[in-house]
């Protein structure tokens, strides 16, 4: 019986190290160094990284990463993001996109062509607390002439936006609104092609 254990213990493991293989990180930032920061991001001041957390203040700009997604087909934007007032949303900003933590909900907010309003896609996040952090992971994949959107946070599936021909703009920003938000362990990695 152990051994059956540990032989799936070390293929999942496996497994794990394989798929890590196959993703190539193309722009991180941990918010521990300012100049590191001024490098990768498109901001304004006031605001500044501190002790790996980057503090966002609901009346600062929000930051840009100056990596763009252009050319790339399937792409990983994560981020841990805190939102201090529950009334406010955080989050991340993908081709005009946000995904973001409000109020207990996570949502993805967004403008379609083929609509004449914005729509929306909202699951409850059942572990919500403000000032704590959760992990935002949004996986953009090119289908066809489109893009699809895999939203997740902490690992569950919130949503995926897809078939609404949303033009790329091929930008990464972070998103807050009516809230100051706490931003650590930014990344975006790219899927190697099959």
């Amino acid at each position: 019986m152990k051994t059956v254990v540990i032989s799936a213990g070390i293929a999942l493991l496996a497994t794990a190290l394989l798929g890590a293989e196959n993703r190539t990180v193309v722009f991180s930032d941990d918010f521990r160094d300012a100049k590191t920061f001024a490098q990768n991001w498109d901001f304004r001041a006031p605001t500044q990284p501190e002790n790996g957390v980057l503090l966002l203040a609901k009346d600062h700009f929000a930051p840009v990463a100056k990596t763009s997604l252009a050319g790339k087909d399937k792409v990983t934007v994560e981020a841990e993001v805190a939102v201090m007032n529950d009334k406010g949303f955080g989050g991340v900003n993908i081709d005009g996109i946000s995904f973001f933590i409000r109020g207990g909900n996570a949502v993805a907010v967004f403008k379609s062509p083929l609509k004449n309003y914005m729509d929306s896609k909202l699951k409850k996040i059942p572990d919500f607390a403000t000032d704590k952090f959760f992990k935002i992971a949004v996986t953009r994949t090119k289908s066809g002439e489109d893009y699809e959107y895999l939203y997740l946070v902490d690992g569950r599936e919130i949503c995926t936006v897809k078939d609404q021909k949303i033009p790329a703009t091929d930008k990464v920003s972070l998103s807050k609104s009516q809230t100051d938000i706490k931003v650590k362990n930014f990344r975006i990695s790219e899927d190697a092609a099959k």
